[in-house]
């Protein structure tokens, strides 16, 4: 009792500090709470959850009344829920139906120990009761029922994580795991070797040597990041050169993916064109079919820095995506607000008061794309029809008509 006095006494303290007060309101049946701290209490308790910070009233057997938040409660179980168990199973016929059904009772209001126990009676008095056997984890080999772990490990299974793997797929899931563990541990190695380069002095020339000899391809995730945030683009372009380099010599997809949103988004032309000479060595396919989609976009900033990518890397097979972007539409602003005075009509037909200006109007504006047209002629250079689309359409439709080999590159 002295526990739960200074258990109540915590509680009390920290209802006063958040401002919760005691209710007079009748309260329900009997309960018993077990708090987060491991403590039991019994009374008569109701749950509210209307308020600003949900807790449940409990008044104790002494009348004293508390208000426990609901994050301090583990679990709430009914006393008169037990005592309904109680009547229940003492007037249960010893045969294995009726403890059965007792079992099912059981498990329909979360009384698993109790359920458990009715399902063993069960199978004591009915040893080939298929369901009970069931619900308590047997499977039947042949003609006998054996623990379904038993029956696992003779499979040759192995139990983690609450379920049964093939020993080679848990293996795979555990390196899995561990390789995602590597992973993140290069992300603090890498800033670390970074900072120290950054900072100049005598370790500075040790550092660098160490970024150059990364080999890891798992540390590709943590250069890619180097790489592409734009926080960094303030970093050296030595510096920024050599997440290039890096990333390039990987050839794995992780390194692939910062390549490819470098040969698009970065502002330093220099370091661009060092990522498109590297997907041009490998994962030129990734590039162009993240580059071809853009050809598309409503923003024609994107549609020419697309396009000039696929000019480093060019296809013939989306000769005709990059007609079609030859000259493309878009919608730009049309000028400021308008600096007109509208008077506002009121319901009775007077004035109703000004409006000065109104919403920015846009329109639709035809822009051709000197980068696309760039990409055509490097695809097809022995001709040049600006940007007349049906002349370059016809051209390769006859190309497609006359020749038989394979347009797509050989590498």
């Amino acid at each position: 009792m002295k526990r739960f006095a200074a258990v109540r006494n915590q509680v009390v303290a920290a209802l006063a500090a958040a401002g919760l007060a005691w209710a007079a309101a009748p309260l329900e049946a009997q309960q018993t709470l077990e708090l987060t701290n491991g403590v039991r209490v019994t009374g008569k308790a109701r749950s509210v959850d209307n308020a600003k910070r949900p807790y449940t009233l409990l008044e104790t057997e002494d009348g004293l009344r508390v208000a426990l938040p609901q994050g301090d409660i583990r679990r709430t179980r009914s006393d008169e829920l037990t005592e309904q168990y109680r009547r229940l199973a003492a007037a249960v016929p010893d045969d294995a139906e009726a403890h059965f059904e007792m079992a099912r009772w059981c498990t329909k209001n979360r009384l698993k120990a109790q359920s458990r126990f009715h399902m063993r009676r069960v199978i004591e008095l009915d040893p080939e009761h298929g369901t009970a056997r069931e619900a308590l984890g047997y499977v039947k080999r042949r003609d006998e029922w054996i623990p379904r772990a038993q029956w696992e490990r003779e499979r040759g299974l192995v139990r983690s994580g609450g379920r049964y793997h093939l020993p080679e797929d848990l293996a795979e899931q555990l390196a899995s795991k561990e390789t995602q563990t590597k992973i993140k541990r290069w992300a603090p190695d890498i800033a670390r070797l970074r900072k120290t380069v950054l900072r100049g002095g005598d370790r500075a020339a040790e550092a660098l040597q160490a970024l150059q000899a990364i080999d890891d391809p798992l540390a590709a995730v943590a250069i890619g990041d180097e790489l592409t945030d734009p926080r960094n683009r303030h970093q050296p372009q030595s510096l920024r050169l050599l997440w290039v380099d890096l990333l390039g010599r990987m050839r794995t997809p992780a390194a692939v993916r910062p390549l490819v949103e470098v040969g698009v988004k970065e502002p330093d032309p220099v370091i661009r064109e060092a990522a498109l000479e590297r997907l041009s060595q490998y994962g030129y396919r990734s590039a162009q079919f993240t580059y071809a989609p853009m050809l598309k976009s409503s923003n024609n900033k994107e549609v020419n820095s697309a396009a000039a990518a696929l000019a480093e890397l060019p296809n013939p097979e989306l000769r005709f995506q990059l007609v079609d972007a030859l000259v493309t539409e878009h919608v730009v602003p049309k000028g400021g607000p308008s600096t007109e005075m509208n008077v506002m009509m009121g319901q009775n037909g007077g004035a109703g008061g000004l409006q000065m200006g109104g919403k920015p109007t846009t329109k639709k504006e035809r822009k051709t794309n000197p980068h696309v047209l760039a990409a055509l002629k490097v695809i097809a250079p022995e001709v040049d029809f600006q940007y007349d689309e049906p002349r370059w359409r016809q051209y390769f439709a006859q190309q497609l008509s006359s020749y038989r080999g394979d347009l797509r590159r050989d590498r």
